[in-house]
């Protein structure tokens, strides 16, 4: 992510936020939702997925490693901390991506790889170092960042956004080759939201925020894609967050064709818009029936949220034939996942940068 903040960034500040005493919006029992169980993470959590065979629910437990919940209960099935996704490979393997410590002298702290888990051994095989691949061909051309956030799997192909490269990256997990799929382009975005919200001018505003007062009218911000899924179509679905200053209302969802590779979509058509004027979203999932689900982190935004000035994210279900979305849930707090469970039950996880407090609720 190359915008002004880095989404890591935006992490590590809200929980400090949180730390200090900041207020936190309304709780998930306010809104209907049901907890899953009683599990304390160690946080923060990110992805969710499917067990094996429908089997439970896995969570990427940053703080840890990968959590399994099942009958309410929970517990650590591999230690992998940094995790950020997880996804199943076959009935023993998982798929995770991860930022850890360095293997070797030539990779800085904090490597991201993707990993394959064999759930029979409890080996954890690095299968690619993602930094090092944005080392050397940085997709997108600018600011050398790996920060993989989401991942999918076809077959012997994984799919990763990594929301730092702004690139969808794809790793053949039986050859270890890896290329890039596609970049996210910059818009334009109006900077009067996140003035407004923080009252410029306002000669006592700290030295930080200050600085956003001075801002033009109009800033560039950058795609950066946070999840990819693979739609019911075979195409990939990536969603875009948007950088700073994470204006409401311009996150988008792409569409990009199966098998493509260097598309840089904003000129390429084979990617495409199918669905836009979300806010900062952090995840999707598609259910059953080929609905699309997109969670927005926030409804003001990540940098409001990072300003204790959130109203909490929003979990959407979507048409694409007809582009018709309907709400699930709303001011859901410190929302960072979506997941589509069996008969229809859809799962989120909230409070999810707030140890004791990150938890998984069924959300419609």
């Amino acid at each position: 992510m190359r915008s002004r903040v880095s989404f890591s960034k935006v992490c590590a500040l809200l929980i400090a936020m949180v730390l200090i005493g900041s207020t936190v919006t309304a709780s998930a029992e306010e809104h209907d939702a049901v907890r899953l169980g009683d599990h304390m993470f160690a946080t923060p959590v990110f992805g969710l997925a499917n067990g094996p065979g429908g089997n439970g629910v896995l969570v990427a437990d940053a703080g840890a490693g990968i959590v399994k919940l099942n009958r309410e209960a929970g517990r650590l099935i591999a230690e992998l901390p940094g995790v950020a996704d997880v996804a199943t490979k076959g009935r023993y393997n998982l798929l995770a991506v991860a930022a850890t410590p360095p293997e070797n002298e030539t990779d800085p702290p904090g490597a991201a790889h993707l990993f394959r888990i064999d759930r029979r051994t409890d080996r954890i095989v690095p299968l690619a170092n993602l930094t090092r691949f944005e080392r050397r061909k940085n997709p997108d051309g600018g600011e050398i960042d790996s920060n993989p956030f989401d991942l999918a799997s076809r077959r012997h192909l994984t799919y990763v956004a990594d929301a730092g490269g702004n690139s969808i990256v794809v790793v053949n997990t039986k050859t270890r080759r890896m290329n890039w799929v596609a970049t996210l382009p910059t818009q334009l975005a109006s900077t009067d939201f996140i003035k407004d919200l923080i009252g410029c001018p306002d000669p006592e505003l700290p030295p930080e925020e200050a600085e956003i007062c001075d801002l033009p009218p109009m800033i560039p911000a950058q795609g950066v894609p946070t999840a990819v899924e693979l739609g019911p179509d075979g195409a990939f679905y990536v969603s875009e967050l948007l950088g700073f200053p994470a204006t409401p209302g311009m996150s988008r969802v792409w569409r990009i064709e199966r098998g493509a590779r260097h598309a840089e979509c904003g000129t390429d058509d084979r990617c495409s818009v199918v669905l836009e004027g979300f806010t900062s979203i952090i995840d999707l999932d598609f259910d059953r029936q080929g609905r699309l689900l997109v969670a927005e982190m926030d409804e003001n935004g990540w940098l409001a949220a990072e300003n204790d000035l959130g109203i909490g994210g929003t979990v959407n279900r979507c048409h694409l034939a007809t582009g018709a979305c309907r709400e699930l849930g709303t001011e859901l707090p410190m929302l960072t996942s979506v997941l589509a469970r069996n008969r229809g039950r859809v799962l989120a996880s909230v409070y999810s940068l707030i140890p004791g407090m990150a938890d998984v609720i069924r959300v419609n």
